[in-house]
């Protein structure tokens, strides 16, 4: 895990260019097969990527968090931005699809993730906090939308199921 020390507000002014990316910018976290994690001493914040392939990968307990488990005094977003993917808390494995959100709450156990497909891996953006209380997981998934496809000179909405007929109608009334 790499640690970033952030730039108080007397040095901030007088930063070159280089100083500036070392101190802010939070790069190389994308590498496939792999967990990159980042320590900001700001907020005690850990921000990462994990990006499983051919085999899953476990959200180790780096040393700088003076714990045996990552979540043992802290809580995790994970969101998949890329292909569907399992995050495995525990014993209970959850599906993520593209765009949904995962909260892994204190105290949880150990953290898998995987891809479903190595045609269309997942990738999954880490964020974590320092938790002063024990929430439960909770699985948030991205709300139906509307896909808009350009036919010529009219846009046509094609809904997920999950839309009603009333907001169907609305939608394709506001367009006509």
């Amino acid at each position: 895990m790499k640690t970033i020390l952030m730039a108080d507000p007397v040095r901030f002014p007088r930063m070159t260019t280089q100083e500036l990316r070392d101190s802010f910018l939070i790069d190389e976290l994308c590498q496939e097969g792999a967990i990159r994690l980042a320590y900001l001493d700001l907020d005690r914040a850990v921000v990462g990527m994990a990006l499983p392939r051919e085999r899953p990968l476990l959200l180790p307990a780096s040393p700088e968090l003076r714990a045996t488990q990552f979540t043992e005094r802290r809580e995790v977003g994970a969101l998949n931005v890329g292909g569907a993917g399992v995050i495995t808390v525990g014993d209970s494995s959850y599906v993520l699809e593209n765009l949904d959100v995962l909260y892994i709450g204190r105290g949880s156990g150990e953290i898998r993730f995987e891809s479903k497909s190595m045609e269309s891996p997942a990738a999954f953006y880490l964020l974590s906090y320092p938790a002063h209380a024990s929430h439960p997981v909770t699985l948030i998934r991205m709300p139906s939308r509307p896909i808009l496809v350009v036919q010529g000179p009219v846009i046509v909405a094609r809904f997920t199921s999950t839309f009603t007929q009333k907001a169907q109608k609305a939608v394709s009334s506001s367009w006509a």
